[in-house]
């Protein structure tokens, strides 16, 4: 009996794993997209699974072996570094190759942004709600104003706080 599927061929794939890189990498502050950019760039391709040119040893030049040292290092919290090198590790190993997974995470590193952007202005300006009245309402509104510049309302307010305190 054919096994029944109810996606595509392949839609078994857990397509949450590009999704996590892209969320690892974009808890990452500039200057470290930047240099983790820079040795894309420079044609680096990253291994997965070993310290040995994984992402955050080659972008630091050798220097990190550990997730606190890479931490340390790019001034990242030791989470932040950890979830990634999971991401990393899970997505290189279902890519086809690691020049594959170099080039896309690039890309993301690309789409997530390697500078920071510049402040907007904060407008100062405050914000009015208004509501235009049909002319039977400005009609209305127009008799309770003249009823209380003459004085009608406060009869009004006399006569019921006499009837609800008898």
């Amino acid at each position: 009996m054919a096994e029944s599927r109810w996606g595509k061929p392949g839609f078994e794939q857990p397509f949450s794993i590009p999704n996590d890189l892209r969320r690892t990498v974009s808890k990452f502050s500039i200057a470290t997209r930047q240099k983790i950019y820079a040795y894309i760039q420079r044609g680096g391709i990253f291994n997965y699974a070993s310290w040995d040119g994984c992402v955050m040893n080659a972008a630091s030049g050798g220097q990190v072996r550990s997730h606190q040292a890479a931490a340390e290092y790019f001034g990242e919290l030791e989470y932040d570094v950890t979830n990634f090198i999971i991401a990393w590790d899970r997505f290189a190993a279902i890519s086809p190759s690691r020049e594959t997974a170099t080039r896309t995470l690039k890309t993301i590193l690309e789409r997530t942004g390697l500078v920071e952007a510049s402040p907007k202005e904060v407008s100062t300006a405050k914000i009015y709600r208004v509501r235009i009245f049909t002319s039977k309402e400005t009609k209305m509104v127009e008799e309770l104003r003249a009823e209380i510049e003459a004085g009608a309302f406060d009869n009004i307010v006399e006569e019921m706080k006499e009837l609800c305190f008898v």
